[in-house]
């Protein structure tokens, strides 16, 4: 009897997961303290913007994204109407736009092409903090 109750606690056997599996499964992601070097047209680094964090990635069978946080001296809507137009250069709409206390925020994108970009912009003693998210 004790030995029926002992093969019952048994753990099952761990599966083994093929490296090329596992691979495909987790996103590459990227961190770093300047711009991504696979920025898309439509969402290029800002003429002087200082970048303090960033991150870029993409998994198997997804579009790549990400994220850049970055400071500059410009004013908000400079930053802003900066993205808006490189948003419709590109062939993305505008999907949304709010400002409020000083602080912008815009987003564009393009659903045929599964691009998206999101800016917001906002006043931070003499500088602007931006932040910068894009995928497609």
């Amino acid at each position: 009897m004790t030995a029926v109750l002992l093969a019952a606690c048994r753990k099952p056997a761990a599966t083994a997961v093929p490296a090329a599996a596992a691979a495909a499964a987790t996103p590459a992601t990227e961190q770093s303290t300047s711009w991504p070097p696979a920025l898309p047209a439509f969402a290029p680094p800002y003429p002087g913007g200082r970048v303090e964090t960033s991150f870029d990635g993409s998994s198997a069978g997804a579009s790549r994204g990400g994220m850049v946080a970055f400071s500059t001296a410009d004013a908000p809507d400079l930053v802003v109407a900066f993205y808006r137009d490189e948003a419709k250069r590109a062939g993305l709409g505008d999907v949304a736009t709010m400002t409020a206390s000083g602080a912008q925020m815009f987003t564009a994108s393009d659903h045929a092409t599964h691009r998206e970009m999101t800016i917001q912009a906002s006043p931070d003693g003499p500088r602007t903090s931006v932040s910068l998210t894009y995928g497609g």
